[in-house]
């Protein structure tokens, strides 16, 4: 993939909006060049993604972590 090109390719708006994500936890698709929607997360004790319907501060229904710490 020639990234120059493919950068040069996307319009300001489209540039905007992989800046400014789809929502809370996915990057916005680029259809027309053929980027999906990506989805990104983070958590200070490893990754985490919360269900759709739950708020997106301090959900206790988080789905179980990529790392889990051990105990002490």
């Amino acid at each position: 993939m020639d990234i120059a090109a493919t950068l040069a390719a996307l319009t300001l708006e489209e540039k905007a909006s992989l800046c400014l994500g789809a929502d809370l936890w996915h990057t916005a698709p680029v259809p027309r060049l053929g980027f999906p929607a990506i989805m990104v997360s983070d958590g200070p004790h490893g990754l985490r993604r919360q269900p759709e319907d739950a708020d997106h501060i301090n959900s206790p229904n988080c789905r179980p972590r990529a790392f889990r710490p051990r105990a002490r």
